[in-house]
């Protein structure tokens, strides 16, 4: 049997398919299964032998809109070539647009059958499908499950990463040079975030490093992507503030996994943070915490969402940032205090 699974989501996208898909190697352990991915989705969990092969895309998310133009046609040709039995779409189809888009991949891919999740409107596409409501509340990690169902498995386990042994010593390394004994409490913060709408404002967290910085014995580290302006004003002001960039998100997850507190926006980092069963203080905005809100025991987590009129909203751009306004660094603030455990 030959099987492809798609899944072009992010990092999070990625953790949330993870019981999903041992589930799916346990129940066919001589299938061929094959990954259609995006490039720096897949490394997080490339040595948990899921897979026997992968196929990646660019990582460009505007590459991503368009796949079915001249230069993916090549790749969809050779899929096609592989006389897949089944296809299992795992990112959620929620427009009838992205529904003629997908459609015509799986076309173009040509499975026997195809099967993955969507809304009443959309659901169409597939012989075997998952229909989503918003009212239900349900978490991504949970939808994937009843798909598993559908197809006659049950999830493996719970989502997780496999940090090797250099991993490990890059975070003892990078602790030790910062003088941060093994013992000592820290907190990692995690301004960044792709897209606006998902991005607290950047003044607040200057406010509440300011105020993080006056509890005793304790330490922050500031996780960068990039060398922006935010982490230019950090850098100049508080000179205490480590401040830890590396292109490899397991060096990145052993340093959270010994994080006392992990302070994020909704992005990558928050399941990162979650798959490693670290307290974490989550920020949402546009999107929607029952449905990407991290996977974790309630007395690990704090999510804090405010609720406007627009909110979830799913968008990239906006105007206002009401649901991001209304977040008080006080509130944040406090919640990274209980979670720490200190007065």
């Amino acid at each position: 049997m030959k099987i492809l699974v798609i899944n072009l989501g992010g990092l999070g996208d990625m953790l949330f398919s993870v019981p999903f898909l041992r589930g799916l190697r346990d129940r066919h352990k001589t299938a061929e299964i094959t990954l259609l991915t995006v490039t720096n989705s897949y490394g997080i969990i490339e040595n948990q032998k899921l897979f026997d092969k992968v196929v990646e895309l660019s990582a460009g998310s505007s590459d991503i809109r368009r796949m079915f133009v001249f230069k993916y046609l090549r790749l969809l040709s050779g899929l096609r070539k592989e006389k897949y039995d089944l296809s299992i779409n795992l990112r959620t189809v929620v427009s009838f647009t992205s529904a003629i888009k997908t459609a015509l991949m799986l076309f173009a891919v040509g499975a026997r059958k195809n099967t993955g999740r969507g809304n009443s409107g959309t659901t169409f596409i597939y012989e075997t499908a998952v229909v989503e409501k918003q009212e239900y509340k349900k978490h991504e990690v949970d939808y994937h499950a009843e798909l598993a169902e559908k197809l006659g498995f049950k999830p493996g386990g719970k989502i997780g990463i496999k940090l090797e042994k250099a991993n490990y010593k890059f975070a003892s390394n990078f602790l030790a040079k910062n003088r941060i004994s093994p013992k000592a409490k820290f907190i990692v913060i995690n301004q960044e975030a792709r897209w606006e709408t998902k991005r607290w404002l950047p003044a607040n967290y200057l406010s509440l490093i300011e105020k993080l910085i006056k509890i005793k014995n304790i330490k922050i580290i500031l996780l960068r992507n990039k060398d922006t302006a935010f982490v230019q004003v950090v850098k100049k002001i508080f000179k205490k503030v480590v401040i830890l960039k590396n292109n490899d998100i397991k060096n990145i997850a052993a340093v959270i996994k010994r994080a006392s507190v992990l302070l994020t926006n909704d992005t990558g980092i928050i399941h990162v943070g979650a798959a490693l069963n670290t307290k974490t203080v989550g920020l949402y905005g546009s999107s929607d915490p029952f449905l990407a809100g991290p996977y974790i025991s309630l007395n690990r987590k704090i999510v804090i969402c405010k609720s406007v009129h627009c909110a979830p909203c799913n968008k990239l751009e906006c105007s206002s940032l009401d649901c991001f306004e209304k977040i008080t660094v006080e509130e944040v603030h406090s919640a990274i205090i209980k979670l720490l455990g200190v007065e």
